[in-house]
C-alpha cells in the first residue's frame, strides 16, 4: 500500500507540473497576443494656428488631425512628416493665394473612432492668425505590423502617372479624375470622396456604383487604372463610370478614402443618388454612418490600410 501511494502521488505531481507549465505557456501566449492589438481610450487636444488665407473647414480638419497625432505620440510614440503648399491661381482679373496641406505619416498607432462630440472652443483671432482648440475622445490601436507596401496614383486628364499626376493636391472643375493602384499581394479596394461642402455626403467611387461586390478585388503585382474605359476588366465594362470633377464655390475641398486590406471585407451600406442636370452621381451615405463603419472594420481588421487624401478643386 505504502508503494502505491507514493507512486500515485509522483504521478500526480508530474501531471500537475505539466498543467502549470500549460497554464503558463497559455498565459504567455494570451499576453502576446493582448499586447499585439493593444487599443486604448486617449482625450485629444490640440491648438492650431492657421493663417487667415485657410479655410475654416481645412483649419478644423488640421486641427483634428494634430489632436490625434498628439495622442497617439503620447501613448505609442509617432514619427510625422508634413508638408503644406501654397497655391496661386490667376485670370485675367484677379489672383489670389489659398493654402491647404497634408500630411504623411509613420505612425505607431491608429486612430479607430472618435469617442462622443468633438469639442470647440470659439475660433480667435491673435496677430496674423486664427487659433482653433479642439479636444476630443477616441479609441486607438498600436501598430505593430507593417501594412502592405500599396502604390497609388490620383491623376487628371490622362492616364499617364507621370504627366498626368494630380497637380499639387488640386483639381480643376471640369477634370476627369483617374486612380491608379497597384499593390504587392492580393487583397480588396474601396474608394470614397467626401465632400467638405455638401453636408460631408460620402460617396462610393469603388467598388464601381453597378457592382454588388463589397469591394473591388486586386490582384498582387498588378496596375490598375480606375474610371478609364480602356484600362477597365472585362468584366467590369458596363460597371465602370467615368469621373468629372465639379465645384460648388470658387475652392472647393474634398477628401478622399483609400481604403485596403488582405482581408475581405464588405462595404459601407449606401444608397443610390438622384442624377443632377442627367449626370449619374455615385452612391451615398451620411458621414457619421461612414465613419462608424470605418472604424468597426479597423477595430477588427489589424491589416486594413486607410490613407486620407485632402484635395481642392478649383474653378479654372
Amino acid at each position: 500500500m505504502p508503494k502505491r501511494r507514493l507512486s500515485y502521488s509522483k504521478t500526480n505531481q508530474n501531471m500537475l507540473s505539466m498543467k502549470r507549465l500549460l497554464l503558463l505557456l497559455l498565459s504567455v501566449l494570451c499576453c502576446c497576443c493582448i499586447y499585439a492589438q493593444r487599443t486604448a481610450v486617449v482625450t485629444a487636444t490640440a491648438t492650431y494656428e492657421a493663417p487667415l488665407n485657410m479655410s475654416p473647414m481645412e483649419a478644423e480638419y488640421e486641427a483634428v488631425r494634430h489632436a490625434q497625432i498628439n495622442a497617439i505620440a503620447r501613448e505609442f510614440g509617432t514619427i510625422v512628416t508634413s508638408e503644406s503648399h501654397n497655391y496661386m491661381r490667376e485670370n485675367s482679373n484677379t489672383s489670389s493665394d489659398d493654402f491647404f496641406s497634408y500630411g504623411e505619416m509613420d505612425v505607431c498607432g491608429v486612430w479607430l473612432e472618435t469617442i462622443g462630440d468633438t469639442i470647440w472652443q470659439p475660433a480667435r483671432r491673435e496677430g496674423g492668425m486664427v487659433v482653433y482648440d479642439v479636444k476630443l475622445k477616441g479609441r486607438i490601436r498600436e501598430i505593430v505590423s507593417t501594412p502592405p507596401d500599396v502604390h497609388y496614383t490620383f491623376m487628371y486628364n490622362g492616364t499617364d502617372p507621370k504627366l498626368n499626376r494630380m497637380r499639387n493636391s488640386t483639381f480643376y472643375e471640369g477634370d476627369q479624375l483617374y486612380f491608379n493602384f497597384s499593390s504587392p499581394v492580393d487583397g480588396y479596394l474601396a474608394l470614397y470622396l467626401v465632400d467638405h461642402n455638401n453636408s460631408m455626403t460620402t460617396q462610393r467611387l469603388l467598388p464601381y456604383p453597378a457592382q454588388s461586390d463589397g469591394a473591388y478585388f486586386i490582384k498582387a503585382d498588378t496596375t490598375y487604372t480606375f474610371f478609364s474605359e480602356p484600362d477597365a476588366e472585362p468584366f467590369v465594362k458596363d460597371s465602370m463610370i467615368e469621373l468629372l470633377l465639379g465645384c460648388e464655390s470658387d475652392h472647393d475641398f474634398n477628401q478622399f478614402y483609400i481604403i485596403f486590406s488582405p482581408n475581405q471585407f464588405t462595404r459601407a451600406n449606401d444608397h443610390k443618388t438622384a442624377d443632377i442636370d442627367c449626370r449619374q452621381l455615385p452612391p451615398s451615405t451620411d458621414y457619421a454612418s461612414f465613419q462608424k463603419w470605418l472604424s468597426r472594420n479597423r477595430r477588427r481588421d489589424k491589416d486594413m490600410f486607410v490613407e486620407k487624401i485632402v484635395v481642392a478643386v478649383v474653378k479654372p
